[in-house]
């Protein structure tokens, strides 16, 4: 637990020094989500597309 704090103070030193990283972290979270919405475009099954839910491993969310 003692390194997560001094992981925690050395980051955000560096952020306020460094404010230009928020950006860099920003830009790689919208790529993730972009990249994770394509893979789940590509490779869903299209069966699923015309009933009224949605499956998560085992849970549905129906609509």
């Amino acid at each position: 637990m003692r390194a997560f704090w001094i992981f925690l103070i050395i980051f955000w030193t560096i952020i306020i020094y460094f404010p230009e990283i928020i950006a860099y972290l920003l830009w790689w979270l919208l790529v993730f989500i972009g990249f994770n919405l394509l893979w789940f475009s590509i490779f869903t099954k299209k069966k699923n597309w015309d009933d009224n839910y949605v499956k998560f491993w085992n849970y549905k969310i129906f609509r």
